[in-house]
């Protein structure tokens, strides 16, 4: 499979700036940032053991994505033509994605993880994510639970309620799935809304 159709087939979608959250003529800052964000909620090391073999192949994918965005050539090929040159493999050079991943970003230690948890809850940028997350899933509480970093079981009480204040203000739609089902999509498998 090509890189774009492995984008499809773990993103649902081929168009690698809309799943980065880009526009087409970001800096190498905004794409090294919106590939960090989107990388840790792939991450291999954070997904149970039956998601790893899935979570592996994304990850692999938003690096081939990464080392597109961040070359000049191939960047220009991709806006241009919508191609990206999968006979070019020399990121077979590296020993895996993971000596990409740091060559691009200092080793992440608990701690930094932690820091990073506790500026991100309650943060503008969390209210953004759960924004997007209800929107995509269309309300489904599953769906915001595997798009929002660090949200937890524990954090739907805090997390429905912005979303009901969103609701409140016109902000966003009211998914019934979401105000009159709460309980039942919480106890629902994760497949269930994962599909939305």
């Amino acid at each position: 499979m090509s890189t774009l159709e492995l984008c499809e087939k773990y993103f649902g979608t081929r168009d690698v700036y809309k799943l980065m959250d880009l526009a087409k003529g970001s800096g190498e800052k905004e794409v090294k940032k919106a590939y960090h964000k989107l990388s840790l909620l792939v991450h291999p090391d954070r997904v149970p053991e039956e998601q790893k073999a899935e979570s592996t192949e994304k990850f692999k994918v938003l690096s081939k994505l990464y080392q597109v965005l961040t070359d000049t050539q191939k960047r220009a090929l991709y806006d241009e033509q919508g191609l990206i040159d999968d006979d070019d493999e020399s990121e077979s050079k590296l020993s895996s994605w993971l000596e990409l991943w740091s060559k691009i970003f200092k080793p992440i230690s608990e701690e930094d993880i932690n820091n990073y948890e506790k500026e991100y809850v309650e943060s503008e940028l969390e209210r953004t994510d759960v924004k997007k997350a209800y929107l995509g899933g269309k309300g489904c509480i599953n769906h915001l639970m595997n798009h929002v970093p660090f949200m937890k079981v524990e954090d739907e009480p805090r997390i429905q309620k912005i979303v009901q204040q969103m609701i409140a203000s016109g902000e966003v739609p009211e998914y019934k799935i979401f105000t009159e089902e709460p309980a039942a999509s919480a106890e629902a498998p994760p497949e269930v809304c994962a599909r939305i």
